[in-house]
């Protein structure tokens, strides 16, 4: 019984003690992001806030998207999870990202969504094939267009069919199999890795689907932050190359293994967007596609929040 009651103690210490490290990266982020929003000469009253609202309001769209393709892949590998609680950790899980090294976002997922019915080998394997299916398909994005259109140089060609051919190769579902294989007897010996896995080609174009729709409403978030710019235009052309700077710029930012690819990601959309809406507008676009990215998981975090609680009271059903 003592144990039990300083195991429970140890755990909600543990959980109190992250959720304070994500709050503080997620002020850091916030401040970089204003040092450099006020470096540029944008006349930010004259900024569209119905543009960034209805940005922020894509950008749930799209995490949603997402959360229920990875309640799919942890369903097919014999998880027992309902889709609110799946989406609820997804979106808290999206805040771990914040903090140096990838691993939070792992663990918070994988924590929240462990009982008798799903291992937390499910949860790792589950966030690890979701990650790299969105990655795949954002490269598969960034390289057709940059092929098709012939802009940008070579290296961006480069690195976009690197990562196409990477993450393509381990994400088919029998790399997936092995994969999960290896983690169930490898790495977590002691958990339930008995359960069935249906991983199979139906669920791998699934996931392709569900990612390019979510790249695609992700582009659509992007184009009107461009949009909410005083002075800029923004034709159907500028929608592509926009997906296709966020996509590469995603994917890069991941490879980088920095939280958030912080920097990394500005490196890539900065001069991909300049010649086409001028430096300034480009720096600020960069920067406040972030801020919309952290203000649309805050928002749904919030929201997943609220309706744990009316399904803890009895009044909501998941």
């Amino acid at each position: 019984m003592k144990n039990d009651l300083t195991r429970s103690l140890v755990m909600r210490w543990a959980r109190r003690g992250l959720m304070l490290l994500v709050a503080a990266a997620l002020v850091y982020t916030l401040w970089k992001a204003w040092e450099q929003l006020a470096d540029q000469p944008i006349d930010w009253k004259e900024l569209s806030w119905s543009y960034l609202i209805i940005a922020v309001a894509l950008n749930v769209v799209m995490l949603a998207v997402i959360g229920l393709f990875w309640h799919r892949i942890v369903l097919a590998l014999g998880g027992r999870v309902k889709i609110l609680p799946a989406i609820r950790a997804f979106v808290w899980s999206q805040l771990g990202k914040y903090i140096p090294g990838k691993a939070f976002v792992v663990v918070i997922r994988s924590g929240m969504i462990r009982s008798e019915n799903t291992s937390l080998n499910v949860g790792i394997v589950s966030t690890f094939v979701e990650t790299m299916l969105w990655v795949f398909v954002g490269s598969q994005i960034s390289c057709l267009y940059f092929l098709i259109s012939g802009q940008g140089g070579a290296w961006l060609r480069v690195i976009s069919l690197g990562m196409l051919f990477a993450a393509g190769v381990v994400t088919l579902p029998g790399n997936i199999k092995r994969l999960t294989d290896f983690i169930g007897r490898r790495l977590l010996p002691d958990a339930n890795s008995s359960q069935e896995t249906r991983l199979n080609w139906r669920v791998y174009l699934t996931g392709i689907a569900m990612s390019g729709v979510g790249w695609l409403v992700g582009g659509a978030s992007a184009t009107a932050v461009v949009a909410a710019f005083p002075g800029t235009e923004v034709q159907f052309n500028d929608y592509w190359l926009i997906l296709a700077a966020i996509s590469l710029a995603t994917v890069v930012g991941f490879v980088s293994l920095i939280p958030v690819g912080l920097g990394v990601r500005e490196l890539v959309i900065i001069p991909l967007l300049a010649p086409r809406f001028s430096l300034p507008v480009a720096v600020a676009v960069a920067v406040v596609i972030r801020l919309v990215a952290v203000m649309a998981e805050l928002v749904l975090s919030v929201t997943m929040e609220a309706l744990h609680r009316l399904i803890e009271k009895g009044k909501v059903k998941s």
